[in-house]
């Protein structure tokens, strides 16, 4: 993951909010993370203006969800049923925030769907490691935080700039997405096939 080198540093500067989130509800904070890109995907769906508060939107909710397990762990409340929302709450929020790109005037709708796809895909390949006895894989280029940078960043490339050769930032966009999360699939499914070879030659 791009940004991942980068958590520890990320750990210090969102110390603050997780001390002043700490008497919340961490899976409240889960909650209100999907319900910020539920609104950000609407938003980004309005279109014109509204580009800039599904920036902002998009971007609290990626920061809702990076402290959330955070404050969790901090205040001794971290528990599987957490866990399992927490994991759940990021697909919603990938689905709802791509679905209203998709309806946006500025979307080619296979686009948005086919990067859809590839995120979904990417991301199960992370669980389903786990659920095989690898534990979880989230390696590879491109990862959830590298994915809500991005989503952060489009709305306001948008607002910018009509078109780039003809073709809308938001397509130019989606396509990166595909193409990232391609790779990254494909990563990340090279390292579990190599570990289960390992594993069934150790077992014969």
């Amino acid at each position: 993951m791009v940004l991942n080198s980068l958590r520890p540093l990320a750990s210090r500067l969102f110390a603050p909010l997780v001390s002043a989130l700490s008497r919340v509800n961490p899976n409240f904070i889960t909650l209100t993370s999907v319900l910020l890109a539920f609104a950000g995907g609407a938003a980004y769906a309005l279109g014109g203006v509204f580009l800039i508060a599904s920036s902002a939107l998009i971007g609290a909710s990626g920061l809702m969800d990076a402290v959330d397990g955070e404050v969790a762990r901090k205040t001794g409340r971290a528990s599987c049923r957490g866990d399992f929302l927490d994991h759940l709450g990021d697909r919603i929020s990938d689905v709802a925030i791509i679905a209203g790109i998709s309806f946006s005037a500025y979307a080619t709708g296979y686009l948005c769907l086919l990067a859809l796809s590839a995120v979904l895909l990417t991301s199960y390949l992370g669980t389903q490691a786990q659920a095989v006895g690898m534990g979880r894989l989230y390696g590879g280029l491109f990862g959830r935080a590298d994915r809500m940078v991005l989503l952060t960043a489009l709305p306001l490339f948008q607002y910018a700039v009509a078109e780039v050769a003809g073709v809308t930032p938001t397509d130019i966009g989606m396509l990166l997405l595909l193409v990232l999360s391609i790779i990254t699939f494909t990563q990340r499914l090279l390292r579990i096939w190599s570990a289960l070879e390992e594993d069934d030659e150790g077992e014969e």
